[in-house]
């Protein structure tokens, strides 16, 4: 008597389960393919300076009501897949507002102190969004983000960053990616795109930018 059903059966039931599960595997086509606005290499970028270093706006444990909204956020992603880690809602939510890249020290003090002379008012942001980015120095790694749908005000204050850097006459590196508080690190094998449609509507918060830090520097308006 033939075994041949008894063989192949195990194997057609794991074809199928497969085939059910391929949809949501490795499923991070709307993600930005881009990690910041730093090249990978200063040198080979013809830059003298290695100096990296960021314009931050420190967004936990200051707005309790966003930190809140991005705890239930990372629910739902622990719940859907393999997590690498998540951001703290507590302490460690934020947005980058600017990558400075490539200076020598004596350019990274300029830049330092000629924002503090950076004419610019308070402007508000709304995290309205889910999005993710595709992170450019692993092979593994893809980063979840609540991010503004209107990202004009960030773009703006960025604009105004890059003409004091161009008043100082230092090299400037266009910010292009776009704004986001990280909530979560996945590797390529979650279901990211599932994920970012799940959360597609969901509505963090608004807060409005009064300041920002670079490392222990805080800024502000002038008065």
């Amino acid at each position: 008597k033939s075994q041949e059903p008894m063989i192949s059966r195990p194997f057609v039931a794991l074809f199928i389960i497969l085939c059910s599960l391929n949809p949501s595997l490795a499923s991070y086509e709307v993600c930005e393919v881009a990690d910041g606005d730093c090249p990978t290499s200063c040198e080979e970028a013809g830059y003298a300076g290695n100096n990296n270093f960021n314009a931050h706006l420190q967004i936990a444990p200051f707005h309790p009501s966003i930190e809140k909204k991005a705890w239930e956020a990372e629910k739902t992603i622990k719940k859907s897949g393999d997590v690498k880690s998540v951001d703290s809602p507590v302490w460690k939510l934020h947005t980058t507002l600017y990558y400075f890249c490539c200076y020598t020290d004596e350019e990274e003090k300029k830049i330092k102190a000629g924002l503090t002379k950076m004419d610019w008012e308070p402007f508000s942001v709304k995290y309205d969004n889910t999005g993710c980015n595709v992170d450019q120095h692993s092979d593994d790694l893809v980063y979840l983000h609540a991010m503004p749908k209107d990202q004009s005000a960030l773009f703006d204050f960025a604009r105004r960053i890059e003409g004091v850097m161009s008043e100082l006459d230092v090299h400037v590196e266009p910010r292009e990616t776009l704004f986001h508080m990280t909530l979560a690190k996945v590797g390529k094998d979650y279901p990211v795109d599932d994920v970012i449609s799940d959360l597609g509507g969901f509505e963090y918060g608004e807060l409005v930018v009064e300041g920002f830090q670079i490392g222990s520097l805080h800024y502000s308006p002038k008065k």
